[in-house]
C-alpha cells in the first residue's frame, strides 16, 4: 500500500505540475519515470523505495514472486519500515510543493 501511495501521490504532483503529462504517466506504475523531474529530492526517495521493494508486481501479486514464498516471506518488518517512511515522505514533499 506505501508503494501505491507513493505512486498516487507523483501522479497527483504530475497533474499539478502539467496537467497534460499526466497521460504519459497514467499507467505507469515506475516509480523511478513517475519522480523523474519533480525534484531530485523526490527522484532519491523514490530510487530508495524502488531499491527495497522492486518489481511492484511482488507485491501485489503472489504469483510475481520467485519460487515458492509469497509476498510476506520476501520482505521483512525493517524493510516494510523503510518502505513506508520514503512514501511517507514523498507523500510530504508532493503536498507542499505540488498541492496547494
Amino acid at each position: 500500500m506505501a508503494h501505491q501511495a507513493a505512486e498516487k501521490s507523483l501522479k497527483a504532483a504530475w497533474y499539478s505540475k502539467d496537467a497534460n503529462k499526466i497521460y504519459t504517466v497514467r499507467y505507469s506504475h515506475n516509480l523511478n519515470h513517475l519522480a523523474s523531474d519533480l525534484g531530485s529530492d523526490i527522484d532519491t526517495l523514490a530510487g530508495k523505495l524502488v531499491r527495497l521493494t522492486g518489481e511492484h508486481t511482488k507485491m501485489r501479486y503472489p504469483d510475481a514472486v520467485h519460487g515458492q514464498e509469497i509476498p510476506e516471506e520476501v520482505f521483512d518488518r525493517q524493510t516494510a519500515e523503510s518502505v513506508l517512511s520514503f512514501a511517507e515522505q514523498i507523500i510530504d514533499i508532493v503536498e507542499i510543493r505540488f498541492i496547494k
